[in-house]
Protein backbone atom coordinates (compact mmCIF):
# COMPACT_ATOMS: atom_id res chain seq x y z
CA UNK A 1 0.00 0.00 0.00
CA UNK A 2 1.38 3.41 -0.91
CA UNK A 3 1.56 5.70 1.63
CA UNK A 4 1.29 9.68 1.52
CA UNK A 5 4.67 10.38 1.14
CA UNK A 6 5.55 7.99 -1.74
CA UNK A 7 2.73 9.53 -3.31
CA UNK A 8 4.51 13.29 -3.06
CA UNK A 9 7.53 11.48 -4.20
CA UNK A 10 6.20 10.17 -7.09
CA UNK A 11 4.80 13.02 -8.31
CA UNK A 12 7.80 15.01 -7.85
CA UNK A 13 9.86 12.31 -9.65
CA UNK A 14 7.38 12.25 -12.13
CA UNK A 15 7.06 16.38 -13.00
CA UNK A 16 10.66 16.08 -12.94
CA UNK A 17 10.28 13.40 -15.49
CA UNK A 18 8.43 15.64 -17.41
CA UNK A 19 10.60 18.64 -17.33
CA UNK A 20 13.05 17.04 -18.17
CA UNK A 21 11.74 15.42 -21.56
CA UNK A 22 10.38 19.56 -22.12
CA UNK A 23 14.03 20.73 -22.28
CA UNK A 24 15.10 17.25 -23.97
CA UNK A 25 12.72 18.27 -27.14
CA UNK A 26 13.36 22.38 -26.96
CA UNK A 27 17.23 21.60 -27.23
CA UNK A 28 16.36 19.10 -29.95
CA UNK A 29 14.17 21.42 -32.05
CA UNK A 30 16.78 24.19 -31.29
CA UNK A 31 19.68 21.92 -32.50
CA UNK A 32 17.39 20.70 -35.53
CA UNK A 33 16.46 23.81 -37.16
CA UNK A 34 19.57 26.92 -35.85
CA UNK A 35 21.16 26.58 -38.41
CA UNK A 36 18.61 27.15 -41.33
CA UNK A 37 17.16 30.28 -39.17
CA UNK A 38 20.81 31.52 -38.17
CA UNK A 39 21.10 31.73 -42.26
CA UNK A 40 17.82 33.08 -43.35
CA UNK A 41 18.31 35.95 -40.32
CA UNK A 42 21.92 36.71 -41.05
CA UNK A 43 22.89 35.43 -44.48
CA UNK A 44 19.72 36.42 -46.54
CA UNK A 45 18.44 39.18 -44.21
CA UNK A 46 21.88 40.88 -42.95
CA UNK A 47 20.68 41.50 -39.87
CA UNK A 48 23.14 42.84 -37.14
CA UNK A 49 24.14 40.57 -34.03
CA UNK A 50 21.51 42.13 -31.57
CA UNK A 51 18.76 42.02 -33.96
CA UNK A 52 19.42 38.62 -35.12
CA UNK A 53 19.70 37.11 -31.65
CA UNK A 54 16.15 38.75 -31.19
CA UNK A 55 14.68 37.09 -34.48
CA UNK A 56 16.24 33.83 -33.55
CA UNK A 57 14.79 33.59 -30.55
CA UNK A 58 11.88 34.77 -31.19
CA UNK A 59 11.08 32.21 -34.06
CA UNK A 60 12.19 29.25 -31.45
CA UNK A 61 9.92 30.88 -29.01
CA UNK A 62 6.75 31.03 -31.21
CA UNK A 63 7.19 27.82 -33.15
CA UNK A 64 7.19 25.99 -29.40
CA UNK A 65 4.03 27.30 -28.15
CA UNK A 66 2.29 26.42 -31.31
CA UNK A 67 3.82 22.82 -31.02
CA UNK A 68 0.39 20.98 -30.58
CA UNK A 69 -1.39 22.56 -33.54
CA UNK A 70 2.07 21.38 -36.28
CA UNK A 71 0.40 18.22 -37.63
CA UNK A 72 3.87 16.56 -39.00
CA UNK A 73 7.24 17.70 -39.99
CA UNK A 74 6.61 19.42 -43.04
CA UNK A 75 4.35 21.58 -41.10
CA UNK A 76 6.94 22.59 -38.93
CA UNK A 77 9.75 22.78 -41.42
CA UNK A 78 7.20 25.50 -42.95
CA UNK A 79 6.14 27.30 -39.95
CA UNK A 80 9.69 28.02 -39.05
CA UNK A 81 10.43 29.03 -42.24
CA UNK A 82 7.20 31.34 -42.44
CA UNK A 83 8.47 32.68 -39.09
CA UNK A 84 12.09 33.43 -39.67
CA UNK A 85 11.51 35.07 -42.79
CA UNK A 86 8.26 37.24 -41.44
CA UNK A 87 10.52 38.59 -38.64
CA UNK A 88 13.75 38.81 -39.98
CA UNK A 89 11.96 41.33 -42.57
CA UNK A 90 10.47 43.41 -39.86
CA UNK A 91 13.32 43.31 -37.84
CA UNK A 92 15.20 44.88 -41.07
CA UNK A 93 12.92 47.27 -41.95
CA UNK A 94 12.72 49.16 -38.63
CA UNK A 95 16.23 49.36 -39.09
CA UNK A 96 16.45 50.71 -42.06
CA UNK A 97 13.02 51.14 -43.77
CA UNK A 98 12.43 49.59 -47.33
CA UNK A 99 15.75 47.24 -47.90
CA UNK A 100 15.17 45.06 -50.81
CA UNK A 101 14.14 41.51 -49.87
CA UNK A 102 17.14 39.29 -50.18
CA UNK A 103 17.46 37.67 -53.54
CA UNK A 104 14.66 34.75 -53.72
CA UNK A 105 17.41 32.23 -55.15
CA UNK A 106 19.13 32.53 -52.03
CA UNK A 107 16.31 31.95 -49.94
CA UNK A 108 15.31 28.84 -52.21
CA UNK A 109 19.07 27.44 -51.51
CA UNK A 110 18.53 27.85 -47.53
CA UNK A 111 15.06 25.99 -48.02
CA UNK A 112 16.81 23.02 -50.17
CA UNK A 113 19.63 22.75 -47.99
CA UNK A 114 17.65 22.66 -44.89
CA UNK A 115 15.15 19.61 -47.02
CA UNK A 116 18.43 18.19 -47.40
CA UNK A 117 19.47 18.58 -44.05
CA UNK A 118 15.89 16.77 -42.89
CA UNK A 119 16.28 14.19 -45.63
CA UNK A 120 19.79 13.20 -44.01
CA UNK A 121 18.30 12.56 -40.42
CA UNK A 122 15.34 9.82 -42.43
CA UNK A 123 18.14 8.13 -44.42
CA UNK A 124 18.41 4.65 -43.37
CA UNK A 125 21.36 4.56 -40.11
CA UNK A 126 24.30 2.94 -42.38
CA UNK A 127 23.58 5.79 -45.01
CA UNK A 128 22.80 8.62 -43.04
CA UNK A 129 26.31 7.62 -41.19
CA UNK A 130 28.28 7.45 -44.37
CA UNK A 131 26.72 10.21 -46.07
CA UNK A 132 27.50 12.51 -43.00
CA UNK A 133 31.29 11.57 -42.97
CA UNK A 134 31.56 12.05 -46.87
CA UNK A 135 30.10 15.40 -47.49
CA UNK A 136 29.28 16.86 -44.08
CA UNK A 137 32.68 15.76 -42.54
CA UNK A 138 35.07 15.44 -45.49
CA UNK A 139 36.09 12.10 -45.11
CA UNK A 140 37.27 10.23 -48.29
CA UNK A 141 35.71 5.97 -48.87
CA UNK A 142 38.68 4.29 -47.41
CA UNK A 143 38.50 6.68 -44.13
CA UNK A 144 34.76 5.94 -44.04
CA UNK A 145 35.03 2.08 -44.63
CA UNK A 146 37.68 1.31 -42.21
CA UNK A 147 35.75 3.26 -38.98
CA UNK A 148 33.00 1.27 -40.16
CA UNK A 149 33.94 -1.85 -40.77
CA UNK A 150 33.03 -2.42 -44.28
CA UNK A 151 34.51 -2.24 -47.95
CA UNK A 152 35.18 0.60 -49.91
CA UNK A 153 32.70 -0.56 -52.23
CA UNK A 154 30.41 -0.97 -49.76
CA UNK A 155 30.43 2.45 -48.72
CA UNK A 156 30.39 3.95 -52.30
CA UNK A 157 27.28 1.69 -52.60
CA UNK A 158 25.63 3.31 -49.64
CA UNK A 159 26.78 7.04 -50.71
CA UNK A 160 25.25 6.59 -54.18
CA UNK A 161 21.94 5.41 -52.67
CA UNK A 162 21.44 8.00 -49.99
CA UNK A 163 22.87 10.72 -53.32
CA UNK A 164 19.69 9.61 -54.87
CA UNK A 165 16.98 9.56 -51.95
CA UNK A 166 18.45 13.14 -51.52
CA UNK A 167 18.16 14.10 -55.13
CA UNK A 168 14.56 13.20 -55.06
CA UNK A 169 14.04 15.12 -52.03
CA UNK A 170 15.64 18.27 -53.01
CA UNK A 171 13.77 17.68 -56.78
CA UNK A 172 10.19 17.57 -55.03
CA UNK A 173 11.22 20.63 -52.89
CA UNK A 174 11.78 22.54 -55.78
CA UNK A 175 8.76 21.75 -57.85
CA UNK A 176 6.67 22.02 -54.57
CA UNK A 177 5.15 25.77 -55.28
CA UNK A 178 2.16 25.61 -52.82
CA UNK A 179 3.08 26.16 -49.29
CA UNK A 180 2.48 23.09 -47.20
CA UNK A 181 1.11 24.78 -44.39
CA UNK A 182 -0.88 27.79 -44.03
CA UNK A 183 1.08 30.85 -42.11
CA UNK A 184 2.37 29.98 -38.84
Amino acid sequence: METGRERIMMTIVEAAARERDHASAWGGLVRRFAPYVHAVVVRAYRLPEPEAQDVFHEVFARTWERMDELRDDGALRACIATLARELAQEAQQKLAGDLDPPPTAMLRELDNALAVREAILHLPPMQREVVTRCCIDGQDHATIARALGVSVDTVATHLKRARRRLGEVVQHDASDVTPRTPRC
